[in-house]
């Protein structure tokens, strides 16, 4: 069992823990650490049983485990627990829950793992049809006017991590358990040496679902061996325990030193497509079942692709422009079909979708037998395409990709 704060209290947590649960604590952490951090200790520690020929493939490919948040003598711990199966699990969260001691009334979460992997449609493939990197770059750049170096540095951080912050709460809570600080709020402090051009920001937790930027310019040394001096001169510091992340950037003297960064609504989201894809990889693979598509299933996937997009052009501005074809009446016409099993694999099937404006909302959608029969859809690609907003044509299993398997 791996222990960071080795103390009398936490001896007698894991005590009470393995007394309930007659199972021995994998990894115990204080401050907590989040779901997916524990998960990826947990693989790394099976991983080296396994070379060591102590565990067998089953064990080492098994995913079960429980992970408790408890606060015991006024601190935050997070446990995990390594389980042979979901209904051990199960078992063990309501010996937790029911049983008659402290453990219960201090537990402030408890998760049977894995998880379900998160699903980036419909709203990855918004910006994938919408935006690009190079989308936003004059509005990245009015971050970079009029005001000082140090209020423009704190008005580009505060809106990415606003934006984090909020495209995780609307869209992918779950990533609370991947990264706690993206939901429950961020102090960033960020010091800037514009002779050594260097730029160092640290991020703490601080659970007030608020995020806290605080800027200065500085002629202090900004090298590793005097950087946290550096900052305690400037700032008063959260203990050092709530850092979460920090990082250096250094830019050549040729380049503006902000003339290259990304709009923040851009970084924001490409932060929280890689926390998906590093959360989803520690879940388990989802069985695609072909012959659960159906009219209706697709239809709804269309509903709430559009639904999206107008909700994402009123919610921001900035992106009305990128947009705006979507906020007016769309018609939909969707036709598909399903390859019958050949040579014993897994069926897959093709999809073509045409979004193009009318004079009133309407997605129909249509099942044919096979691949020619799609063809009158590629003839209203041709003759009409003053019209057509997006155009789709894919193999089932890469529309419907997002939903069932992992970036």
């Amino acid at each position: 069992m791996e222990v960071k704060l080795l103390s009398e209290h936490i001896l007698e947590l894991t005590k009470k823990i393995c007394d309930i649960t007659k199972k021995e604590v994998t990894f115990l952490t204080s401050p907590p650490d989040s779901i997916i951090s524990l998960q990826q200790k947990l693989n790394k520690d099976k991983l080296a049983k396994f070379k060591r020929r102590e565990i067998n493939q089953e064990k080492y490919e098994n995913r079960n485990a429980i992970y408790l948040l408890i606060e015991w003598h006024n601190k935050m711990h997070s446990i995990i627990i390594d389980t042979d199966s979901k209904i051990e699990s199960r078992n063990i969260k309501y010996d937790i829950i029911f049983s008659p001691n402290e453990i219960s009334k201090n537990i402030r979460s408890i998760k049977i793992l894995p998880l379900e992997p998160i699903s980036t449609f419909p709203f990855y493939n918004v910006f994938d049809i919408s935006l690009n990197q190079n989308s936003l770059k004059q509005k990245a750049r009015e971050y970079w006017i009029n005001n000082t170096i140090e209020k423009n540095i704190q008005n580009y951080y505060i809106d990415y991590l606003n934006f984090k912050t909020e495209l995780c709460l609307t869209f992918f809570p779950t990533l609370e358990y991947y990264q706690p600080e993206w939901v429950y709020g961020t102090n960033c402090y960020i010091l800037y040496n514009e002779i050594q051009r260097i730029m160092v920001t640290l991020f703490f937790n601080n659970h007030k679902m608020l995020n806290v930027v605080s800027v200065k310019t500085t002629s202090d040394d900004l090298s590793y061996k005097k950087l946290i001096e550096s900052f305690k001169k400037n700032f008063q510091l959260p203990p050092m325990e709530n850092l979460y992340s920090s990082y250096m950037q250094r830019v050549s003297e040729k380049i503006s030193f902000f003339s290259m960064k990304k709009h923040p609504f851009i970084e924001a989201l490409e932060d929280i497509k890689k926390g998906i894809k590093l959360y989803n990889e520690m879940q388990p693979d989802i069985d695609f079942d072909m012959f659960q598509i159906s009219e209706a299933t697709i239809y709804n996937r269309t509903h709430n692709f559009i639904n999206l997009m107008r909700f994402l052009y009123h919610k921001y501005d900035f992106l009305k422009y990128y947009l705006k074809d979507w906020n007016d009446n769309i018609y939909v016409n969707i036709g598909y079909y399903i390859k019958t099993n050949e040579s014993f694999k897994m069926p897959d099937g093709s999809i073509i979708l045409i979004y193009s404006k009318n004079d009133k909302d309407k997605i129909t959608v249509k099942k044919v037998s096979n691949e020619d029969e799609l063809e009158y859809l590629k003839k209203i690609i041709q003759e009409f395409p003053s019209n057509i907003i997006f155009t789709s044509h894919s193999s089932l299993t890469r529309y419907f990709r997002d939903k069932y398997k992992h970036y």
